[in-house]
């Protein structure tokens, strides 16, 4: 008789994302990766295309941006599908072998950058009322979030669609210049 304790680890999915990606590649395969939460909520997916990986999306980030926060985001379950061909343009270049190394040496020095000190993104507590400025606000806030998380490629991306929306306002300006220096 099984024990309760292996049920459940065998009930558990043994490949992360890394693993079909990696295993995608070995074969050549076309395939759609969609990434779920454990709680089984959607968090992205990747495209692969004869074994190399054609695009990704997480959220507001995509491509390269996306497959990291995917990669490195915590646990996650992954639904694999066989794709004819691919559905979508083209986002990301580097070979697979590359690709898994290049996004772990960034994920390594992000974690060792100093976080952004809150006295720099002083402000985000002041913005106006949800109103007129909606976009401003929302690029200003997923800049500060990004920021917060150590996401400077997301944080540069939010705080200069900011600074388009409201190029006086010196709170984005410093905040994108705090980002850029850690991008």
């Amino acid at each position: 008789m099984i024990s309760p304790k292996v049920k459940e680890e065998q009930a558990r999915d043994p490949f992360d994302l890394s693993d079909y990606l990696q295993l995608a590649s070995l074969r050549r395969h076309t395939l759609l990766l969609q990434v779920l939460s454990p709680e089984s909520r959607h968090l992205g997916w990747v495209e692969i295309v004869d074994g190399q990986v054609w695009c990704a999306s997480a959220g507001l980030s995509v491509a390269e941006d996306a497959l990291s926060k995917l990669l490195f985001g915590g646990e996650h379950q992954v639904v694999c599908s066989n794709l004819d061909s691919p559905g979508r343009p083209r986002e990301i270049h580097l070979p697979m072998e590359n690709l898994l190394l290049e996004l772990a040496r960034r994920q390594d020095e992000r974690e060792r950058r100093p976080r952004l000190a809150p006295a720099l993104l002083e402000g985000a507590s002041r913005l106006q009322p949800w109103g007129e400025s909606d976009d401003f606000n929302l690029a200003f806030l997923q800049g500060f979030r990004a920021a917060m998380e150590g996401d400077y490629p997301l944080a540069v991306r939010s705080f200069r669609l900011a600074c388009e929306l409201r190029p006086s306002d010196f709170r984005v300006r410093a905040n994108l210049a705090q980002a850029l220096a850690r991008a």
